[in-house]
């Protein structure tokens, strides 16, 4: 075992760095607390897909930006409807995990529960139309990110 990879692990593990089971497996060595921290990470990461009615959501790995010392998470929202334009899209993050900060965010939300949801806003989307775009983070604490996210079409939020 090599310390060095073990801890790692654990900050690929508390990040959601690792996005799969084998790679829990190929850095925790067998170790029972790594991989179930990794374990947990991949759940919170897997549930990030978002599909309802018209919109889907997909989210890429959180990752630091060394530069900004600020976690990033690329997300990606497409209008699947073949000719419906979804207008005052946003995308809404609710039970952000303790410790997390959206940086990046439009405000939170007031008039859709639950409230003091932060949120994004994205706009208009034309039939078969995505919008890609970043959030990013700060962290306190050591808890894995984590949320509920849902994608709304409101001018409410």
């Amino acid at each position: 075992n090599d310390p060095n990879n073990f801890q790692e692990c654990i900050i690929g593990c508390a990040t959601g760095a690792n996005g799969n089971p084998q790679n829990c497996r190929d850095q925790c060595y067998d170790d029972p607390i790594c991989m179930e921290k990794c374990m947990r990470s991949i759940r919170a990461i897997s549930t990030c897909e978002f599909a309802q009615g018209n919109l889907k959501a997909a989210c890429g790995t959180p990752v630091l930006n060394r530069a900004t010392g600020f976690w990033q998470q690329t997300v990606k929202v497409t209008n699947v409807t073949p000719s419906t334009t979804m207008r005052n899209t946003g995308y809404v993050l609710d039970s952000l995990a303790a410790g997390w900060k959206l940086l990046n965010g439009d405000g939170v939300t007031a008039d859709l529960l639950p409230a003091a949801s932060p949120y994004k806003n994205l706009g208009e989307l034309a039939p078969g139309a995505s919008a890609t775009f970043v959030l990013q983070f700060s962290r306190t604490g050591t808890l894995a990110l984590g949320y509920i996210n849902r994608v709304v079409t409101s001018e409410g939020r």
